[in-house]
């Protein structure tokens, strides 16, 4: 099954994720064109995800699945704290474009404060429509509530289609 990512990229030449990264991966803003980022969130939440059952590293949980990454981060950021954040309008991108690769699991490992927008909603509602799962992150700050996207699991509109996912 093919994964999509939608994070800051993924380092391909990562050992534990050879054979897994798709060679359809894209970096979706602007003209960037560059799927690999610097930041390594990307990799990891890839890791977590695909890691190679090789005797090394990690095992993924679905260690035979495909990644399709899908690059969507920005480092022109309103909150002075953060060295990447994520625009609405390039999460459209993403998860159209993962739906257009008809990609039934979108991993969003990212959130914030507020609701994405309407276009983000029509966006997240293709692809519920189109039949894919989204498994959004609720958060690293302890809040008693998910930030945003996965507070949208809640939402009737999406049919149970979110999966707001924690860590420890």
């Amino acid at each position: 099954i093919t994964v999509a990512v939608v994070d800051t990229g993924i380092q391909h030449e990562q050992p534990d994720l050879q054979g897994r990264i798709s060679s359809l991966s894209a970096d979706i803003v602007g003209m960037r064109n560059t799927p690999r980022g610097e930041d390594r969130h990307g990799t990891l939440v890839a890791g977590v995800i695909a890691s190679n059952f090789n005797g090394m590293g990690t095992i993924g949980v679905a260690y035979k699945a495909t990644i399709l990454s899908i690059r969507s981060d920005i480092s022109d950021c309103k909150d002075v704290d953060k060295d990447y954040c994520f625009a609405s309008s390039d999460l459209v991108k993403a998860l159209d474009y993962a739906v257009s690769q008809n990609v039934k699991i979108i991993n969003m490992s990212l959130g914030g404060d507020g609701r994405l927008g309407s276009a983000f909603e029509a966006a997240l509602l293709r692809a519920v429509n189109s039949g894919a799962v989204i498994v959004a992150s609720s958060g690293n700050d302890g809040n008693a509530n998910p930030g945003w996207p996965a507070r949208y699991a809640v939402d009737p509109r999406y049919a149970g289609s979110i999966i707001a996912v924690g860590s420890v």
